[in-house]
Formats: structure tokens, C-alpha cells, sequence
């Protein structure tokens, strides 16, 4: 299931645009993916990257959000691929598995490569160099789908990384 979202067009009472310094991600669809990236999903199945957690909700979550960082996910909403055309203007097209974003991006004109959009109950911010706090608060960000691998928030898994990290001396 695929959803268009144009540009100004009202969902759910908000105005869907376009943060304008959006750039490409670089996320290369036509090489497999590295078999480090396998993800148990289901008893009998793997898969490279996660399924969106609601199908149903593809397409509805606000254009503008963070792009990238908290090293850290709680759930996979929707694989994105956004197009530029001169006749539609801009847009994003949502898919529930990185698979049909794939497809979608390789065969579609002006499309840009696929991005995921995760929300992130609690994460981990970087506001200067080594400098690490946990952010207990949810937001949706765009990352790389390359990301997910290994940072599936586990209830251990920020204590882990700001122990990991050398202390900062002033």
C-alpha cells in the first residue's frame, strides 16, 4: 500500500510541506543488502529492514521532521521516497517496507533515494562534540534506512552507549 502526499494538501488538520533543505541520502537500492543487516521479524521470515509498525497510518504523519540523529529508534512508521517534477512540484510517496520504497525510487523520474521515518520515544542528543544526553520525548526523524541496524532501542541500550562513551574532562 502507497500513499501520495502532494505538497499542500491538508491532512488531518496540518498543512504538508516540504523542508526545504532536504537533501539526498545517498541510500543505494540497487546493491543487496549486507547480511549484518538481517533482522529477525516473524518466526519463519527475515527481512532487511523492519515493516512500518501501522499500515493504516502510512501517509499521515507530518512532511516536516527532524532529519537524522538520537542513534537510536522506537518504531519504523513509513519508508519514504520523495520526487521533484516540474508537473507535480514535490512530494513524498509512503510504503510500509524498504522493498517497495526500493522499487518505487529505482524506476520513478526525479525520485530521490529512500529514507525512513522512525519515532523515537527516547534518545540520545549530541548537542557538541562528545558531549551526550539522554532526551526522554518523543519525535519522528528521517534517517537512512542503513541506520537501523543495531539501533532498535532496548531498555538497556542508552545506558549501554553514555557508559561506552569517554567522559568529557573540563
Amino acid at each position: 500500500m502507497i500513499r501520495a502526499i502532494p505538497l499542500g494538501q491538508k491532512l488531518s488538520n496540518q498543512l504538508v510541506t516540504v523542508l526545504l533543505s532536504f537533501t539526498t541520502l545517498g541510500t543505494s537500492c540497487t546493491s543487496p543488502p549486507d547480511s549484518a543487516l538481517q533482522v529477525q521479524w516473524g518466526a519463519n521470515s527475515t527481512n532487511s529492514f523492519p515493516q512500518a509498525v501501522d499500515v493504516s497510518r502510512l501517509g499521515t504523519y507530518p512532511a516536516r521532521t527532524c532529519s537524522g540523529g538520537g542513534y537510536f529508534y522506537d518504531d519504523v512508521l513509513e519508508y519514504r521516497v520523495w520526487v521533484s517534477t516540474r508537473q507535480e512540484g514535490e512530494y513524498y510517496r509512503a510504503f510500509a517496507d524498504y522493498p517497495s520504497a526500493c522499487s518505487f525510487s529505482t524506476r520513478t523520474a526525479g525520485a530521490q533515494a529512500p529514507c525512513v521515518l522512525v519515532r523515537q520515544q527516547e534518545y540520545v542528543d549530541e548537542p557538541q562534540q562528545d558531549v551526550f544526553l539522554r532526551v526522554r520525548s518523543e519525535r519522528l526523524t528521517e534517517w537512512r534506512p542503513e541506520w537501523l541496524a543495531g539501533s532498535k532501542r532496548t531498555g538497556t541500550s542508552i545506558d549501554q552507549f553514555l557508559a561506552e562513551q569517554p567522559r568529557a574532562t573540563p
